[in-house]
Parts: C-alpha cells; structure tokens; sequence
C-alpha cells in the first residue's frame, strides 16, 4: 500500500484509524436485508462531508470495522461521534425504525431519571 500524504495550509499527515464498534446490546441487526446497505451509504455520505477518505469498511452480523484515514482535525473519538451521531442511529428497514446506536446524550438524560 502506497502511502498518501494529505495535504493542508499548515500541515502535512498520513492518519489511518481502524475502527470496530458494534450495534447496541451486540444485535444482530445487520442481518436485516437492506440495513447494511443503508448503514454503508449512510457512513459514506458523512464521511465525504468530513473529508474522511474510507479505506475499507465491512460488516459482520453484529459489528462493523472501518479503516479510515482522515485530516488531523478530528481526534478518534470526536471522529466516531461524529459518525455514530449522524442519522444513521435510525436505520430503516421495511419501513420499521432499528436503533444501531444510543447517542450519549439520550443515554446521559435516561441515567439521570433513573437515579
């Protein structure tokens, strides 16, 4: 594999992150016809709108791996919530809404009346 320099005003960087993270409560959501697809396309269009250039991305039945190689802008856990708080959190399939993903914010305010 060649290495690719990106190139900014200031800086110079080659960032690849691989990434593995899976549906909420290890479901097998991705199994449903069409969610994969969906989830794919959905990625793909946040990522082009980071300018995050997607090396690889595969899907298993409960978990998804991504190699990405972005700018120095994003560290890795401002770059997976950004991806994760898009709107794929709200996959559909036949019409039916699946929950890939709790934002933290939701999970924040749920722990809060619990207690």
């Amino acid at each position: 594999m060649e290495n690719k320099y990106r190139h900014t005003y200031t800086t110079v960087s080659s960032i690849n992150y691989h990434f593995v993270f899976c549906p909420r409560y290890r479901r097998k959501i991705l199994l449903i016809p069409n969610v994969e697809e969906r989830f794919k396309e959905l990625v793909k269009m946040k990522c082009k709108e980071l300018e995050i250039e997607i090396i690889a991305m595969e899907s298993d039945k409960d978990h998804s791996h991504m190699f990405l190689n972005c700018l120095p802008i994003l560290s890795p856990s401002d770059l997976m919530q950004q991806i994760k708080g898009y709107n794929y959190q709200k996959c559909l399939a036949y019409g039916q809404e699946v929950i890939l993903f709790q934002p933290q914010e939701m999970y924040a305010a749920k722990q809060s009346k619990s207690m």
